[in-house]
């Protein structure tokens, strides 16, 4: 028996491996938009190879993305009538919202969110309630939950998932590591070259959105800061977008500093872990937001770089052993790790510890297997080969 499963995300992934693992174990259809997600300079493309149907995503402006919604939504769920429905979206969303109104007309469809955030409860206090009504509503049909740490599953208990429900800890975008491979000397030499950056020294790097809660400021005071107690070959990339451009790139030219803007996915990514020999994870808290589990700490991972991250959101407990973390938004405490760090390159039986447990946690594969296992406990009973190749609608 073939059970059709319907994956909804409100924009289409970039990185689409995970579906691909999943059609070769179910008949999946993806859903999405091609929109444009903030601070990306190009729109995500509608995934070749996969059965997908395509939504125009409406939305009151780039940054409100939990006010997503794919018009249409309940009318596609109706003609494809999946086994299992699996919405990524945070339980308030008005996302989740839609989804929920179709599952509880069909309670035989299997219904399952799956949330990133670890902060819930922020805003006004009619924010506050109208979110925890929202969230009641959608929690209190879903049939599992899963989410990228245990502290958001704890929160969905709190909030309505009935006691017992089948859950699962998967993030939402786990990584190939057949993609992101540790380098060797001439992939080195020949990333920096193609970037663009010193071919020798020790290359310090941040990758991600250029907004204040990511710490990319922090990072370009720190590095400043301990300029003088690194090796004097010592640099340092950033690469990113978004409204903190012009601030990062002006402060990067007083110190031994490249700026790289945005790059494609996957090959400057690629490119960039290849560079660098210190991934810097910098991420600041705020009363709305924390870093629930980054996807360059896993590409970095797998990657084998040495990862230097803040104790921001759940970046400690992803990091364990396999890397270094500084106090949040003490820039003092982040220059004296980045010394101690660049004086010390980690041993090669150390880059394939801190590799194997990316593997282990965030690899496609294993996030495919384990998301399937999900649904056969909240009772669903198909298994077996993909449905078309072709888009939908």
């Amino acid at each position: 028996m073939i059970g059709r499963v319907v994956c909804v995300n409100a924009v289409f992934p970039f990185d689409v491996g995970l579906y691909r693992e999943l059609a070769l174990r179910c008949d999946l259809v993806l859903y999405g938009s091609t929109a444009r997600a903030p601070y990306r300079n190009i729109r995500p493309p509608r995934p070749e190879g996969l059965a997908t149907r395509e939504f125009r995503a409406l939305r009151p402006s780039r940054r409100r993305r939990v006010l997503t919604a794919l018009p249409g939504l309940g009318a596609a769920l109706t003609r494809d009538h999946p086994d299992v429905l699996h919405v990524i979206a945070e339980p308030w969303s008005a996302l989740a919202v839609q989804a929920t109104r179709w599952a509880r007309r069909h309670p035989e469809t299997i219904f399952v969110l799956h949330g990133c955030d670890r902060i819930w409860w922020h805003g006004s206090d009619a924010e506050q309630s109208l979110r925890k009504r929202l969230t009641g509503y959608s929690l209190e049909r879903a049939d599992a939950f899963a989410a990228e740490t245990p502290k958001a599953i704890d929160l969905a208990f709190g909030a309505g998932l009935r006691t017992g429900a089948p859950t699962a800890i998967l993030h939402t975008n786990p990584r190939d590591p057949d993609v992101f491979t540790p380098a060797g000397a001439a992939e080195r030499t020949a990333a920096r070259t193609r970037l663009g950056l010193p071919v020798d020294g020790v290359g310090v790097g941040f990758l991600g959105r250029l907004v204040p809660e990511k710490g990319s400021l922090l990072l370009v005071e720190a590095f400043s800061a301990a300029i003088d107690r690194l090796p004097k070959d010592t640099w340092l990339t950033v690469a990113g977008a978004g409204p903190l451009e012009d601030r990062v790139r002006g402060r990067l030219g007083s110190t031994r500093g490249f700026f790289l803007g945005h790059l494609p996915y996957p090959e400057g990514a690629q490119d960039f872990y290849r560079a660098v020999d210190v991934v810097v994870v910098p991420s600041i808290t705020t009363p709305s937001w924390d870093d629930q589990s980054p996807r360059v700490v896993i590409e970095a991972m797998m990657s084998g770089c040495t990862i230097v991250g803040s104790t921001c959101g759940a970046i400690p407990d992803m990091l364990g052993q396999g890397g270094a973390t500084f106090a949040e938004g003490d820039p003092s405490a982040l220059a004296d790790t980045l010394v101690r760090v660049a004086r010390r390159a980690p041993t090669q039986r150390e880059r394939e510890l801190i590799r194997s447990r990316a593997v282990a946690a965030y690899a496609t594969t294993g996030t495919a297997k384990r998301m399937l296992a999900l649904w056969q406990r909240a009772g669903y009973e198909g298994s077996g080969g993909a449905g078309s190749e072709a888009g939908l609608a």
